[in-house]
């Protein structure tokens, strides 16, 4: 497409960094995400990874209680939907753009059977970016306990880790993900494949059986999509 969310690519090659880093802050600011590209950018298989991972959107709270520039969002009742179009620098509907995309972005996923934090670093810019180190403290988290820490997008296992991690070196329009998980005394999940919050909209339940030593539980999947859960041993 020449222009849009997906640039410098055409129907055949993907532009991994732009296809990712995009819906998933959308998805991260719980924010609305929207396809804005030509159709026929989305039949290539490699363009749709950041989507499905950033789709559905988290329901982040607190979330935007307030409109953020009345004149952006008047555009919707007094223009000709036919005249705003994607791709227009910036678009009359696009917020106002002022400042660098914040680097650090923090999600802690609630559920009844489970809470862990996911925390998203992203280099919205043209240049690499070193490895740099995060403290759990910084993030609110006890720094005298183990965590299991995996990054979403590489696969890649950080380890046990306690006080803090080595966020790893990004290249320009790079975007990581780190779930941080409390370490448990038995088998647990580290992550999932299904979404960026690595269980946040699929796990629907999960138990430890410690009289019969059985991790168990279920999942909410997309059809026709491979699903992988990555598991750690007892700890």
């Amino acid at each position: 497409a020449e222009a849009g969310n997906v640039q410098k690519t055409d129907a055949v090659k993907a532009a991994p960094t732009d296809t990712i880093i995009r819906p998933a802050l959308a998805s991260i600011a719980g924010c609305m995400l929207i396809l804005s590209d030509k159709p026929e950018v989305y039949r290539d298989e490699a363009n749709l990874r950041g989507l499905r991972a950033a789709a559905p959107v988290l329901f982040s709270v607190p979330g935007q209680l307030y409109d953020f520039d009345p004149r952006k969002t008047d555009h919707l009742r007094t223009t000709e939907r036919t005249a705003i179009q994607s791709g227009a620098n910036p678009s009359p509907i696009d917020a106002d753009q002022f400042g660098a995309v914040c680097p650090w972005w923090l999600n802690e996923i609630a559920l009844p059977f489970e809470r862990w934090n996911v925390l998203h670093r992203l280099n919205w810019t043209a240049q690499p970016a070193a490895a740099t180190r995060v403290v759990f403290a910084d993030l609110g988290l006890d720094p005298a306990v183990d965590y299991l820490v995996y990054e979403f997008w590489s696969g890649r296992f950080l380890g046990v880790c306690r006080d803090g991690f080595e966020a790893l070196a990004q290249e320009p329009m790079g975007l990581h993900s780190y779930a941080v998980r409390v370490r448990l005394p038995h088998p647990q999940i580290v992550s999932t494949s299904r979404h960026l919050s690595q269980g946040g909209v699929d796990l629907v339940d999960v138990k430890w059986d410690a009289a019969a030593h059985t991790l168990s539980g279920r999942s909410r999947v997309v059809g026709g999509v491979p699903y992988e859960l990555v598991l750690a041993g007892a700890g």
